[in-house]
């Protein structure tokens, strides 16, 4: 599926190209002085194909590298590839009471992330990735829940806020969950289908191992035991 979307794109693209060049050639055609000669038209077109075939190419790359992240991701140890294949895993959502928001549910909460961290390395490179990066921010807005009603509002709370709803909105999730009264208390005890999150944990595991051994062999002291 991927694939015919990228052909679709291109497809796409080279309709915008022909017409950029169709487009080009009629207005140095209509702007055209009567003392110009048939050869610097001819350079404008050259030259205006050549810059819409440039537009086409950088927009093509960037729409690839915006949705496949792992075009970015360079081979090796230090890289960063989830390989779901396809899997799915299933999903109860219910009301729980895991995972909550008192001194109880401290101890899920510290385990949330991976062992080493939110962080990858990618080349040379150190990113975060989206995925922790949201369960953090629920962690940083819960120890601002559990701190006391003086404290004021950290700024790190408000970012984690705003983050959280651009990441919800730009990755939507158009489930239809029933509704159990007029108010539109939505069901909470539901199956679903997931992608398996439990391969983001392991690559990441993967890569911060790699990393750590890479800075050991360089005699990195923050890496000694």
């Amino acid at each position: 599926m991927g694939d015919l979307v990228d052909l679709r794109l291109l497809l796409n693209f080279l309709v915008i190209f022909r017409e950029g060049v169709h487009a080009a050639k009629r207005s140095s055609w209509m702007n055209r002085p009567r003392h110009h000669t048939m050869k610097l038209d001819s350079k404008i077109y050259r030259l205006a194909s050549v810059l819409s075939l440039g537009a086409v190419i950088g927009t093509w790359l960037l729409v690839r590298v915006q949705e496949s992240p792992s075009l970015i991701s360079s081979s090796g140890p230090l890289s960063f590839v989830v390989p779901f294949n396809n899997e799915k895993v299933a999903m109860r959502v219910i009301n729980g009471v895991r995972y909550g928001v008192g001194n109880d549910a401290s101890a899920e909460w510290d385990v949330i992330l991976p062992a080493g961290g939110h962080c990858v390395h990618v080349g040379d490179e150190r990113y975060t990735v989206t995925l922790f990066h949201q369960l953090k921010c629920l962690q940083i807005i819960r120890e601002q829940y559990m701190a006391p009603a003086t404290d004021p509002i950290l700024p790190h709370t408000q970012h984690c806020m705003n983050y959280l709803r651009q990441t919800l909105l730009c990755r939507p999730n158009l489930r239809l969950e029933s509704v159990e009264d007029d108010f539109g208390l939505a069901e909470r005890n539901y199956d679903t289908i997931c992608k398996d999150w439990t391969k983001v944990y392991e690559e990441a595991d993967r890569n911060q191992r790699a990393y750590a051994v890479m800075m050991q062999s360089d005699g990195d002291p923050r890496m000694s035991v």
